[in-house]
């Protein structure tokens, strides 16, 4: 499986030669770099002198390779997905548009209950007491999750990680090193769900219209535990940043490249360990099987141990 995700932060040009992508430094102070398309899972280009050509874009898309661009601030700010790679996305979106509203209500009860005892996960492995609050919260979610169990849920998880002053809205070191990784897995969720057939814009719960990727949002929300784990232990290896930080604070290219890294980590999931881009698949490919009525339930990623100490092992 293509699992390569490269990170460009150089004015470099990018063309296609003998199925590899090619990067050439524009300034000649590197030599050229030659990657296989077929090894490729994304493209991050965070340089604004970079060049494109048309056949890079085609050749990506072809290949299912996940292109996205980050803006001024250094955010991915567009992603560009390939169209209807898949042969019968036409007879998956006609399911999906015609799935229940309450099969989808069941569904996000599944994705929010996941998500829940994966934060509760992490503040276990953390010694964070407030654990036991998250693990009832789980265990009382209702289809839909009516009661909004969820943003109970997030507010008393992120007071037990950084703190009772913590804001989600802060332009700290803490935020935005969340929402960078947020925002590459939300991209990856993306790519698969238009690999699968699937209408990205079509949502389980997210629906707004002014939202084009609302299916990819709904199965980023179990995978977010496992970015927090990620983000937290790389603050803590860095000690020089905290959770207040710098409202000047940016991502320097070594903190992109490290975040990046995200995807060389395994989960757990239906009894087996799966890198991230893998796990996103199975989990998006099991809501596929579900409306198209092949199965009952979701495949969502748990957070365990072994994920938290290789991540501390890697940070460390």
């Amino acid at each position: 499986m293509a699992n390569l995700n490269v990170y460009i932060d150089t004015n470099t040009t990018l063309s296609i030669k003998h199925g590899n992508l090619i990067l050439d430094d524009i300034s000649k102070l590197k030599e050229s770099v030659s990657l296989p398309l077929e090894l490729l899972s994304s493209v991050v280009i965070d340089s604004y002198s970079s060049v494109v050509t048309k056949q890079v874009l085609v050749s990506l898309a072809e290949n299912n390779v996940l292109l996205v661009l980050c803006d001024n601030a250094h955010l991915p700010t567009s992603i560009l997905l390939p169209f209807q790679t898949h042969s019968t996305a036409s007879l998956h979106i006609r399911k999906q548009i015609k799935v229940r509203q309450k099969k989808l209500g069941l569904l996000w009860q599944e994705i929010i209950k996941a998500k829940i005892i994966n934060s509760a996960n992490h503040l276990r492995f953390k010694d964070k007491a407030r654990y036991k609050i998250l693990e009832t919260l789980a265990s009382k979610v209702l289809p839909d999750d009516k009661g909004n169990k969820e943003a109970i849920a997030a507010k008393e998880y992120f007071k037990a990680l950084f703190g009772a002053k913590f804001n989600r809205q802060d332009d700290n070191a803490t935020n935005i090193m969340l929402n960078y990784t947020y925002a590459l897995l939300r991209a990856k969720c993306a790519r698969v769900c238009a690999a699968k057939g699937l209408l990205p814009s079509l949502g389980i719960h997210h629906t707004s219209f002014l939202n084009s990727f609302n299916l990819a949002d709904d199965f980023l929300e179990p995978f977010r535990a496992f970015v927090d784990v990620y983000v937290t232990s790389y603050l803590e290896a860095c000690k020089g940043l905290d959770s207040k930080g710098s409202q000047e604070f940016i991502l320097s290219p070594s903190d992109k490249k490290h975040l990046l890294r995200i995807f060389d980590h395994k989960v757990y999931m239906d009894g087996k360990y799966y890198l991230i881009d893998a796990a996103i698949e199975q989990s998006i490919g099991s809501y596929l099987q579900v409306i198209l009525e092949k199965r009952e339930h979701l495949s969502l990623p748990v957070l365990d141990e072994r994920y938290v100490k290789s991540v501390v092992s890697n940070n460390g």
